[in-house]
């Protein structure tokens, strides 16, 4: 293993998520109605899970790093509350980009894995990212 991260997925993140992106489907947002579903209950949008991977390819690799492909696999529901570790395998390099395995996990069970395809950024430059 190459990192690991574990993210809380909390209700404000999935609220701004779907803010931000205009995913409003009921099945991220009504209980009664995704409790109809396949689910039982809300999930959290896949894409916010992804998310979270493309976040740490930044902690992991440093600023600058740029996420040039994914080929992801969505496994199995998140739901707030969770706990998702994020971690990467299989490093590979061609001197310029970088294919990493990615997984995510709730209690040790794959929600999403892939491939991922980055170019590093600078893992000591330090940018102040709070204004």
């Amino acid at each position: 293993m190459i990192y690991e991260r574990d993210y809380t997925i909390t209700t404000t993140m999935v609220k701004h998520f779907g803010e931000a992106t205009g995913d409003r489907n009921p099945l991220h947002f009504d209980e009664e109605f995704a409790s109809k579903t396949q689910f039982g209950g809300k999930i959290v949008h896949g894409m916010l899970t992804a998310g979270l991977i493309s976040a740490s390819m930044t902690e992991c690799y440093g600023v600058g790093t740029i996420y040039l492909e994914q080929d992801l696999k969505f496994m199995a529901p998140v739901r707030e509350g969770d706990t998702v570790k994020v971690e990467f395998y299989n490093e590979s390099s061609d001197g310029k980009k970088t294919k990493l395995f990615v997984i995510a996990s709730v209690e040790g069970k794959h929600v999403v894995e892939g491939w991922a395809l980055i170019i590093k950024g600078d893992p000591y430059m330090v940018v102040d990212t709070i204004h």
